[in-house]
């Protein structure tokens, strides 16, 4: 299986401080991603996101309910509330095997930009989860943002509908695929335009601007039904149920 990249440590530092929990992307993040989870049944099962990192979206998922896991690949430390939920300095199909057989659903939540091969990684991760039914993949979109921080980060591309579909449809039936962050996206586009850059150190919010965030995060939730008819976004949120062999015999 095609190994997920890992980040160095600089770049774990930068892309995921401490805090980074409270910015409105991460909480929206996860409100988001629980919605798409809850309107196809993958929370009624074990869930695994692959490619982790710090494990915010874990701990995201689990406060709302849902049985959730992760491996990271990257030996990073992670909060001692998720010592017992998340592996780090292991791929994930190195997991045991009785861990990995119990998983009903797999989460790739921006991994997959980072990979020469993005389709035999799935492949790969969909053999060694084998009751998985439904991946959840997410990936930055369109090439029009690229700028400075996609470079850093190790992006080999950002993504739109059809480019995303055509590497997801060989693993089963694409139940949902939709923008994320769509009002983000006009301010994404006038600060590459005017400004041809972006800040790569994810600054988490002080406490003093945790409330606003909380506000903010509030507004992408709910305009992921307002803004239903705008195409745009900043990132991409794929549902699939997974194409799984029949058992030989039946």
């Amino acid at each position: 299986m095609t190994q997920a990249s890992e980040f160095n440590e600089q770049q774990f530092a930068r892309g995921y401080p401490e805090g980074s929990e409270y910015h409105f992307w991460t909480m929206a993040r996860v409100r988001l991603l629980h919605r798409l989870l809850l309107g196809h049944g993958a929370e009624k099962g074990r869930l695994m996101e692959v490619g982790c990192g710090r494990g915010y979206m874990v701990d995201g998922l689990r406060k709302l309910g849902l049985d959730c896991r992760g491996v990271e690949i990257a030996p990073i430390k992670v909060g001692q509330a998720l010592e017992e939920f998340v592996c780090t300095g292991i791929s994930a199909e190195s997991l045991p095997a009785k861990e990995r057989e119990v998983v009903n659903a797999l989460l790739v939540l921006d991994v997959i930009e980072h990979l020469d091969e993005p389709v035999a990684f799935l492949r790969g991760l969909v053999k060694a989860f084998p009751s998985a039914t439904t991946l959840l993949v997410t990936v930055p979109a369109d090439m029009r943002l690229w700028s400075n921080y996609d470079t850093y980060y190790g992006h080999q591309k950002r993504y739109n509908r059809k480019t995303l579909g055509e590497e997801l449809g060989g693993l089963g039936e694409i139940l949902k695929l939709e923008p994320l962050f769509r009002s983000l996206y006009f301010l994404m586009w006038i600060l590459v335009r005017i400004r041809g850059e972006r800040a790569i150190h994810n600054a988490p919010p002080s406490v003093k601007l945790r409330p606003l965030h909380k506000i903010l995060a509030s507004w992408f939730v709910a305009e992921s039904s307002l803004l239903r008819w705008l195409p745009l976004g900043t990132s991409l949120a794929a549902v699939v149920s997974l194409k799984r062999a029949p058992l030989r015999g039946l």
